[in-house]
């Protein structure tokens, strides 16, 4: 098997994670295999050049500098992020440089917007000399071009020119110091026309967070959940299916033609068009002739907390082949803070995903026993399983609201009522308190007080909330009400 880099995706934005924990954090992460962290900084940079842009809990220069030693010193490599092109409020949201702002991202057109990102890259290598891959972002530009100048370059040669030239540029810039360039997938693949005329130097890390086997029942035509068309929704996964009510997921009768003409090859969508290939654009990106890196999601959707990673072990199985399949640069485990909690939340869906790395055909017990083997002396193959499989199904998401907005719980079951659906959660929330009393008197003791514990006793007391708020009886409201206390002075 190909030797392929291991990489953990560390996001130190909005909450700046302590440097001595980072330091403990990667020893632990190049103890269970990982050689490589993509540390995302966004705001929390100490930019010199850029003052006006570092958060209010930016790092300092020596604690930054001290992240790269610590990384260098635990074995791991370093790729660093700062600002981008895309998601780049924290810069266009300034006065200073609102001009720069255009459709959904930067104006690519301009040379302020092309300078400004190469001094970024400036900056990040002065604290990560050692660096060899620089992450410059570009995802989710929902929106290319809108100003006078952008929208007329894509009238007359198209969006796809105007993003691969750009990072032509970024690509030439990086190459010049040494570098090379990275960006994520999902624009190139939804502007796929100037794919040839991409810097081959550039790597892609290709993100699909929701595939879950070799044949799909959903296709997506970039990345996001906006890019999702339903094909089958009688066969996806219950937790998928859960996710899939949003509004923004879209029916299969709006695909676009074009788009299934040019990767009719890759999608191998059925003759009734109700499944379609997992990861289709692996083998695409790979064809093309460049670096591609896996970019997976090793726990749920909107979830880390929910201890239900056991759905997501087909993900990451069918990824990772499909990554050696197609002779892949690597794997990354993407973790979201502050939608998910930061990388020790997932330990389990990484060390399981780290397994799968190691042999593609483990089988299941072998592969929680070895995951439990590396979380302690305490856990066992049984008790790993039964952790990762406690939440299955239950609060997937806010699926009535898909922002991620934080909801109260009671608002939450009238938004669930409205819709129809509170019957069929109550019987999930009652699930998820069963199961989690189940495990507590099974492994609690034996666990002990780790923060895996902890969270099953806040998925229990979550789901207990909602059948009280449904007007269950059993649960009393000043129990939970100093439960909710507890966990909040605890934690």
């Amino acid at each position: 098997m190909k030797i392929f880099a291991k990489m953990q995706h560390i996001k130190v934005s909005p909450y700046a994670m302590n440097v001595e924990y980072l330091r403990e954090l990667f020893i632990r992460l190049k103890n269970a295999g990982f050689d490589t962290v993509f540390i995302e900084y966004d705001e929390n940079f100490p930019y010199p050049d850029f003052p006006e842009l570092n958060g209010e809990v930016a790092y300092s220069t020596e604690e930054a500098a001290m992240i790269d030693v610590y990384a260098n010193e635990s074995g791991l490599k370093v790729i660093p992020k700062c600002f981008s092109f895309s998601h780049s409020g924290i810069v266009t949201d300034k006065a200073k440089y609102k001009r720069l702002k255009d459709g959904s991202g930067m104006n690519l057109l301009s040379p302020e917007s092309l300078e400004l990102i190469i001094n970024g890259v400036d900056n990040l290598l002065a604290i990560h000399p050692r660096a060899e891959i620089i992450h410059l972002g570009g995802d989710e530009i929902g929106h290319l071009g809108g100003a006078p100048d952008t929208s007329e370059f894509i009238v007359r040669h198209g969006a796809s020119r105007l993003y691969v030239q750009f990072v032509n540029k970024l690509a030439a810039a990086c190459r010049k110091r040494g570098v090379r360039a990275a960006i994520w997938s999902d624009v190139l693949i939804r502007h796929p026309e100037a794919v040839d005329e991409l810097d081959r130097d550039v790597f892609i890390f290709y993100w699909d967070y929701w595939s879950y086997a070799e044949r799909i029942h959903f296709l997506t035509i970039g990345g996001g959940l906006t890019d999702t068309f339903i094909l089958d929704r009688s066969k996806l996964p219950a937790d998928l299916e859960n996710l899939y009510r949003l509004s923004i997921v879209r029916d299969k009768s709006e695909m676009p033609v074009g788009h299934l003409e040019r990767f009719a090859r890759y999608l191998e969508l059925d003759e009734t068009r109700s499944s379609s290939k997992g990861f289709a654009y692996f083998k695409w990106l790979s064809e093309c002739g460049f670096d591609v890196v896996a970019s997976m999601l090793p726990y749920p959707e909107k979830g880390s907390f929910l201890t239900n990673m056991d759905d997501k072990v087909g993900h990451a199985r069918t990824f990772l082949r499909e990554m050696e399949r197609n002779s892949g640069f690597g794997f990354l485990a993407c973790c979201w803070q502050p939608y998910w909690l930061p990388v020790a939340g997932i330990w389990p869906g990484l060390l399981l995903t780290m397994e799968m790395s190691r042999d593609l055909n483990i089988g299941s017990t072998a592969m929680y026993e070895r995951a439990a083997a590396a979380m302690g002396d305490c856990w066992t193959g049984e008790a790993l399983r039964e952790y990762c499989s406690i939440g299955r199904h239950f609060e997937f998401s806010d699926i009535l609201n898909p922002f991620w907005s934080q909801t109260e719980i009671k608002t939450r079951v009238e938004w669930l009522s409205k819709a129809g659906w509170l019957e069929e959660d109550n019987w999930k929330a009652t699930s998820v308190d069963e199961k989690g009393d189940a495990f507590l008197d099974k492994w609690g003791n034996a666990i002990g007080d780790c923060i895996e514990k902890h969270f099953v006793e806040d998925l229990r007391w979550r789901a207990q909330c909602q059948l009280f708020c449904s007007g269950f009886s059993g649960f009393r409201r000043n129990g939970l009400l100093e439960e909710g206390e507890a966990f909040k002075g605890g934690i």
